[in-house]
């Protein structure tokens, strides 16, 4: 209970949200062919990894704040359970978002890189973007 107490954890979670936001938006220029290149696709895939790893750095923060005094460690097992609950459930309820778009759900489609199959990624990929910002809203900010 010494560091970082003068560091809002909300907005840090603000800032890690909006440049994973930045990173996803940057996946654009490679769906439609703008700028594909394998180092590129490594580059943007890190940098958002990096940014979540930075988010769940700031729930811990938020931590200090939420628990009583001597109650930390079970506060920490509790949030880093519901952190890595988050991971398998975000997979379920992507792969029920492919329904609505079946010429994403074989190797085949994928590999024919048509202009359908490119916007129907888009799409997703939009849809995507919108539900982590939408994630925000629930976020007090002071």
């Amino acid at each position: 209970r010494k560091y970082a107490l003068d560091v809002s954890w909300r907005k840090l979670i603000l800032f890690g949200s909006l440049v994973v936001t930045f990173f996803n938006v940057l996946y654009f220029l490679i769906i439609f062919d703008i700028f594909r290149h394998a180092w590129f696709y490594i580059f943007t895939d890190v940098s958002a990894q990096f940014m979540y790893t930075l988010n769940f750095l700031a729930s811990v923060f938020c931590m200090v704040e939420v628990a009583e005094p001597g109650y930390e460690a079970i506060t920490y097992s509790l949030i880093t359970t519901a952190s890595n609950t988050v991971s398998p459930l975000s997979s379920v309820i992507s792969y029920q978002f492919l329904a609505f778009f079946p010429a994403l759900n074989t190797q085949e489609g994928i590999a024919a890189d048509t202009d359908e199959v490119r916007w129907d990624f888009a799409m997703l990929h939009m849809l995507t973007i919108i539900i982590n910002l939408s994630s925000l809203l629930a976020l007090p900010l002071p």
